[in-house]
Parts: structure tokens; sequence; C-alpha cells
């Protein structure tokens, strides 16, 4: 939390900074940390594993690589979040070739459905 409050106030002094040149985009930037913040905050999760998990409900077996690919992130941080919650119990997590973490992510089989129709 104290992190936030200094990422936050850096942010504020990028953009009242970045103002001085017209730009408006240290200005975006810290919309878009308010947003996330206030959105982690009000969800209780994370945006990326609000993302994932509403990915899972919508494409049930989607692959790991194809999740990294929307998301524009390295296949390795989709593995580790999906191992998380794998563990938490949130979804199941498929073998990838050679029966290494990678393969498709879908709703965990047992246990509390992810989504609440």
């Amino acid at each position: 939390m104290l992190d936030n409050r200094r990422l936050e106030k850096e942010g504020e002094l990028l953009a009242a900074r970045g103002g001085d040149d017209g730009s408006v985009m240290p200005l975006l930037g810290l919309a878009f940390w308010r947003m996330k913040h206030a959105f982690e905050r009000e969800v209780g999760l994370s945006a990326a594993t609000w993302f994932l998990l509403a990915m899972v409900i919508d494409e049930d077996g989607i692959s790991q690589g194809e999740v990294s690919h929307r998301f524009e992130v390295d296949p390795s941080r989709i593995t580790r979040l999906a191992q998380r919650l794998e563990k938490e119990g949130l979804l199941s997590q498929g073998a990838g070739s050679g029966g290494q973490p990678g393969g498709e992510v879908g709703r965990y089989r047992e246990g509390t459905p992810l989504d609440r129709e």
C-alpha cells in the first residue's frame, strides 16, 4: 500500500513536469494507474488475474500461448499466474509439450464454478 502511494506521488510529479511541454502522456499514465488501483481495490483481484479468469470463463481450455499473445506479455508470466491460480483452486492447468507447464488453462472442474450464472 505504501509502495502504491509512493508510485502515485511520483506519477503526480511526473505529470506536473510533463504538462509543461504540452504532452498528455504523463497525465494519461497517472490516470491509468489510478483507475487500475481503484479497480483492484474494488474487485479484490489484480487486473491480470481478473482478465485471465474472464478469458477462461469465455473460452474454457484456451492455450497459455494465446493468452500471452492477447496480453502481449512474456509466456512465462502467464505460466506463473496460471500456476498460482491453480494452487488457489481457481482454474486447472493442462500440461504443455513434454509435460511442462504452458498448456491449456480452463475452469477448475472440482469445486465452485468460476461463473455465477
